[in-house]
């Protein structure tokens, strides 16, 4: 089979090259790849950020999202069948762009629902697990984010949604202020009817990193959630976070983000979920955080900031049962909407890894096999 191999650390000596087709393992299926995206653990343990943390056994299969259709499932294996579409994240060591991929049974595969591509489907499965972890340690890492809200955004939705409207539509349905406006009542009458919690509601949140592959689900969920979003995003971009739900936008070209969240509320937000910086570099963007506050990022970053702000860092996420298959649902029928900012054959992966270490593309790189 063809893939995209490793043979070494260093981005540039990727290249697309034979390897053999892998045999299931018990509890293991194999996936006949349609597409696979790149995520930024990709970039970083190719680049060797990650040696002596994560082992790589050169050469190897990049990629850990994937979206395909069973081929064969090994011993065990009783939830999935030949022929079966799904979508899932993989482990490290197994590698996804490829024409074939071994995909673990458990909460980290599920059925692909119709109306969800093959390219959008394999964009959501990292991406938007980890936004959930991250939006999960707000509430210290309880209970997922959900369970906290039924009102229209979160809860299920029917099938006469899936593929209706425009991708400007879906892309507001995705928005909270749109799901309680498009059904009556106003967005505290929906809190008042859950039976979850709502960590979230009516808290500041900044998100730094609002166009990239988590935090357009990151934006997504916690306007859904009634929380006050503040986004950083380039000139070019802030229509586009708008319509994902975000209330406020900042131009992070222009410098200064914490001052400029500060000049957005005065007191400070409530939580930052920050994508782009990581170690010493958080602590600027505590300056914009209120006392008592977090900043939560999936990097490395300090535990105490001062002021009683505190840092929460989840560096992989964690599966749990049924949140693939509610957020691919959700995606099916339109009420998440997935950006898909280039998609490039697997005879161009090697480019495509180049392309997304080194320019600015908004939500996920595909590569279609």
């Amino acid at each position: 089979m063809k893939a995209l191999v490793a043979p070494d650390y260093g981005i540039s000596r990727l290249t697309v090259a034979d390897r053999p087709v892998p045999s299931p393992g018990p509890g293991q299926l194999l996936c006949r790849v349609e597409a696979a995206a790149l995520n930024p653990f990709d970039l970083r343990l190719v680049a060797g950020a990650l040696r002596g943390r994560v082992p790589a056994h050169f050469p190897f299969v990049i990629g850990m999202d994937v979206a395909g259709t069973v081929e064969a499932v090994g011993d065990g294996v009783t939830s999935f069948a030949a022929g079966d579409p799904v979508i899932a994240v993989t482990r490290p060591d197994e590698g996804t762009i490829a024409e074939y991929a071994l995909v673990d049974e458990g909460p980290a595969v599920c059925l692909r629902p119709d109306g969800l591509d093959a390219i959008r489907g394999a964009a959501l499965p990292e991406s938007g697990l980890t936004a959930l972890d991250l939006l999960r340690a707000v509430d210290g890492g309880v209970t997922s984010p959900l369970a906290w809200s039924r009102h229209p955004g979160l809860g299920p939705v029917g099938s006469e949604a899936a593929g209706a409207g425009s991708k400007e539509e879906h892309l507001r349905v995705s928005a909270g202020r749109a799901g309680w406006e498009a059904s009556g009542g106003t967005k505290e009458d929906h809190y008042r009817a859950s039976s979850g919690r709502a960590p979230l509601h009516g808290r500041r949140l900044l998100v730094i990193g609002a166009t990239g592959g988590i935090g357009q689900f990151i934006v997504q969920l916690a306007a859904d959630l009634g929380a006050w979003v503040i986004a950083t995003a380039t000139p070019d971009d802030v229509r586009y976070v708008r319509v994902l739900g975000a209330s406020s936008v900042i131009d992070y070209t222009a410098g200064d983000v914490p001052g400029a969240a500060l000049r957005i509320a005065p007191d400070g937000v409530d939580l930052a979920v920050d994508l782009v910086d990581a170690g010493p570099d958080l602590r600027p963007v505590a300056r914009a955080v209120r006392p008592g506050g977090r900043i939560v990022s999936p990097l490395d970053g300090p535990a105490d900031f001062g002021h009683g702000v505190t840092g929460r860092y989840i560096g992989t996420f964690q599966a749990r049962p049924g949140e693939l298959a509610h957020l691919a649902a959700r995606v099916a029928n339109g009420r998440l909407s997935v950006e898909v900012g280039a998609c490039y054959p697997l005879a161009e992966a090697p480019r495509a890894v180049v392309d997304y270490a080194t320019e600015h593309i908004r939500g996920k790189i595909v590569i279609r096999i």
